[in-house]
């Protein structure tokens, strides 16, 4: 999704922290993963 300049800062903070939120789920489902094999 493009960021209006105006709410710039603001979109992209949202996109970090959902990149950040995402990158932590793949971590657990790996670590949930090796737990299981």
């Amino acid at each position: 999704m493009p960021c209006n300049s105006r709410c710039h800062l603001k979109c992209s903070l949202i996109t970090n922290c959902t990149v950040i939120v995402q990158l932590i789920l793949d971590q657990r489902i790996k670590l949930l993963s090796l737990r299981t094999e």
